[in-house]
């Protein structure tokens, strides 16, 4: 390209009015219109993003354009100067369009973006994330670059659109629209559903009041005190969303028969993907390890030079060497859920001040949970509540199946019982919610054929790592990470 940044910004400033007339609309965005109750959970992840980026995409027909170069709000000293401010009339949701003209300044482009947006939302608090479109136009080469903007609008819920300008010269200037490829979705659902990344807390606490459960310890709860528990998972899930924990939370309460064996009758389950454990399984998914295997590597023996190679340098070696950090990051990183339950216990039960509150925890993974006749078998278990992004995956596959299943077929998965008649009933209830968690566990990794060997070649263990023997890691596999 013959023009500068600056001469691309006067550019589509000028040609304000006709900016939508310059972008090359596709005629046809890939997407999976055929999907059926037998679709793939990367499929539904990949629809609806697609169809939320198309969305966003739409309005920038109605955008109008009232500033350029344009400094935060309040900090007229700033470096960082939004290239385009605009707004879309109909919502009344602001325009920051950010302009980088080739890869080797892109990567600056985020960093710019969401301190501007974050600016311009402290300027109008309260303003929600789906107030501010972000417009990213540049090359889009760099990887970083195209997982930051599907990060962002997966798991930051930020609008974005990214353009890429083509052209030798301003005359010819045309927009490409920026699509992601759909193995980036393979990817995101393999490392971070597997079993053994949804850490698992749980807290129990006695009730002798016949608040949460009958002071007769031989009478089931009635159906006030049922929904009080499912009042306590509803707000327990206003947490997590706030936390940004994509996971589920349920309660349970122990059956009359066992009741006066266990004592603490009424527990709380909340669940999260560790986002340390799918950064290590990603990480071992891309160096074609299979989710059984990744499954037996723990955290600690992963080094985060593998993420991060600068922390190999003279200054930070020393103590990464010493401590891994990824493994202490994934170990702290269940306080969260911690913190949300015990906040939520503590204000439900703040309304029965006449007795202290008795109470008992644990925490594990999913897996162990359902491996667990004690924590799983013999209880009622209420409604199952999703949160973040398993919450739109599980409603995208529920509306996927009543909208492209014939009736016949419909009526004879409610005779059978695996869907309920009304859509509605199918959201928070234990079966189907946990035969879709079932159904979403990777059971391969896609880029790996079953009879290649396993390669480790490109992963950097930590120096402290099988310092002791790890028995559920087989010989073979143990020969293989001891070579490393």
């Amino acid at each position: 390209m013959s023009f500068s940044e600056k001469e691309l910004q006067n550019y589509i400033w000028d040609n304000r009015e006709n900016f939508f007339n310059l972008i090359n609309i596709p005629e046809e965005v890939e997407s999976y219109s055929d999907l059926s109750w037998k679709c793939e959970t990367w499929q539904l992840l990949y629809n609806g993003f697609i169809k939320q980026y198309m969305n966003s995409f739409g309005l920038l027909s109605q955008m109008e354009l009232f500033g350029v170069e344009v400094s935060l709000p309040k900090h007229e000293q700033s470096d960082i100067r939004s290239d385009l401010i605009g707004h879309i009339p109909e919502e009344g949701s602001i325009v920051i369009c950010e302009l980088k003209k080739n890869k080797l300044t892109e990567r600056q482009a985020y960093t710019e973006l969401l301190a501007y947006a974050n600016s311009v939302r402290g300027s109008f608090s309260p303003m929600g994330r789906q107030d501010v479109l972000l417009i990213l136009i540049s090359p889009m080469q760099e990887r970083i670059v195209q997982e930051a903007t599907i990060n962002t609008i997966l798991y930051d819920r930020n609008r974005v659109i990214a353009l890429i300008p083509e052209g030798d010269d301003l005359e010819s200037l045309r927009f490409n629209l920026w699509i992601p490829n759909p193995d980036e979705f393979k990817v995101i659902t393999d490392s971070s559903f597997a079993p053994n990344n949804f850490e698992v807390v749980k807290m129990c606490w006695e009730d002798n009041t016949g608040v949460w459960s009958p002071s007769d310890k031989e009478v089931g709860p009635d159906s006030e005190m049922i929904n009080r528990l499912n009042h306590v998972a509803l707000y327990a899930s206003q947490k997590m969303e706030e936390y940004g924990i994509n996971g589920f939370v349920f309660c349970t309460q122990d059956y009359p028969a066992i009741r006066t064996q266990l004592g603490l009758e009424n527990s709380i389950v909340v669940s999260g993907i560790n986002p340390y454990r799918a950064a290590k399984t990603k990480l071992l998914f891309e160096n074609g390890t299979d989710i059984k295997t990744a499954s037996t590597i723990d955290c600690f023996e992963i080094s985060l030079y593998n993420l991060f190679p600068s922390l190999r340098n003279e200054r930070n070696r020393a103590v990464n060497d010493s401590v891994n950090y990824w493994g202490e990051m994934e170990l702290g990183w269940s306080n969260n859920l911690w913190r949300i339950i015990t906040d939520v216990l503590d204000t439900v039960t703040m309304s029965v001040p006449s007795r202290p509150l008795h109470s008992d925890h644990g925490g594990m993974t999913w897996s162990d949970y359902l491996s667990s006749s004690s924590e799983d078998k013999y209880c009622f278990k209420y409604d199952i509540i999703l949160t973040g992004l398993l919450r739109e995956v599980y409603e995208s596959y529920v509306r996927t199946v009543y909208k492209e299943t014939d009736e016949i077929t419909l009526n004879k998965f409610v005779d059978k019982g695996l869907l309920e008649k009304n859509l509605i009933d199918n959201l928070f209830s234990q079966k189907h919610v946990r035969r879709f968690l079932d159904k979403m566990v990777p059971q391969y990794c896609p880029s790996k054929k079953e009879d290649e060997a396993l390669e480790f070649s490109n992963i950097e263990f930590h120096p402290n790592a099988f310092t002791e023997p790890d028995e559920e890691i087989d010989d073979d596999l143990r020969d293989i990470l001891d070579s490393v």
